[in-house]
């Protein structure tokens, strides 16, 4: 009983910097950057922190842990080390759990992921010492999903690595080999982009919901305000009210989603929360359903190609679905 208390109140902790580390602006205009590098195919490590996956990159002269979240908007810093930038009028950012906030932004001379390189990004400045202390390590910011518009990328949890490749203008992956086998996708779905948030539908018995796809979700969340069906497919196993990133109180209700669709696959048994989205869903400017986010991502290759508006996933050998 105890092993199983320390690893709740372990899970605790991380879904409360899940809440507190989704704090986005709201754009009125996505941001698609250009890059730079003679290359066609990079792979960069990743380490794992919690649930949580890290890549080394740098930010001007500042390097370090970057998180990979296809849930922020573009570049994300954390602020204690980037303290020049400027409050930016008219913008937003809330987090689950928090109310709105002012949030600060700046204009950086280059973003450096391996060979590959952004020039003149602007980036969302925001606390992120909640998250550094949750963990333990020192985050410099947030890799979103409107950086790879251009580009196509491979998450590879077993191998820890993250694969990007260059495109052309339809969208194409640029092909290095030739030989390379093709390979027949699990999932196969359209992949919708929202104020840079990557969404995908699902099903709940029977009923149709939609995802933000987030690479920096420890856990899958639902909403409270989902249809009662919904609510029937899932198994109650702790409920605990914790604090949010401005210590507001919310209710996680901690279990198990009997079957999750998604495409022609059917996820059996696998772990969500239940609790409010409607701040995040206020910042997104859409009503969503829930995040997805490490259960999926742990269960095969995922790749994303934002052009041609494509989620695509591989599962691994040992994931008999």
């Amino acid at each position: 009983m105890r092993k199983v208390t320390i690893h709740f109140l372990l899970f605790l902790f991380s879904l409360n910097a899940l809440f507190a580390a989704h704090e986005i602006s709201i754009r009125s205009e996505p941001i698609f950057p250009e890059t730079e590098g003679d290359w066609l195919q990079l792979t960069i490590p990743l380490k794992r922190v919690g649930n949580l996956f890290l890549l080394e990159a740098k930010v001007d002269s500042i390097e370090g842990n970057f998180i990979l979240d296809t849930g922020a908007p573009n570049l994300v810093l954390n602020q204690t080390y980037f303290r020049n930038a400027k409050i930016s009028d008219g913008t937003t950012a809330s987090g689950i759990g928090s109310s709105n906030n002012n949030i600060k932004r700046l204009t950086t001379d280059s973003l450096t992921i391996g060979d590959l390189v952004f020039k003149n990004i602007t980036a969302d400045v925001i606390p992120l010492g909640h998250l550094e202390n949750m963990r333990g390590i020192k985050v410099i910011g947030l890799i979103g999903a409107g950086l790879f518009y251009n580009l196509e990328i491979e998450i590879d949890a077993n191998n820890s690595v993250l694969i990007i490749y260059k495109i052309d203008k339809q969208g194409n992956r640029i092909v290095i080999n030739e030989n390379t086998p093709i390979l027949i996708p699990d999932i196969l779905l359209p992949l919708q982009l929202f104020n840079n948030v990557l969404l995908i539908d699902g099903k709940i018995n029977g009923k149709k919901l939609k995802f933000v796809f987030d690479s920096g979700a420890e856990v899958n969340v639902l909403d409270y305000n989902v249809h009662d069906k919904v609510l029937e497919f899932f198994s109650l196993t702790t409920r605990k009210i914790i604090s949010g990133s401005t210590n507001t109180k919310i209710e996680v209700l901690n279990g198990e989603i009997r079957e999750l669709e998604i495409g022609t696959i059917l996820f059996k048994n696998i772990p969500f929360v239940v609790s409010d989205l409607s701040n995040l869903q206020l910042a997104y400017g859409l009503n969503i359903d829930g995040i997805l986010g490490y259960e999926i991502i742990a269960k095969g290759k995922i790749v994303i190609n934002l052009k041609r508006k494509l989620f695509i996933m591989y599962f691994y050998k040992e994931d008999d679905q």
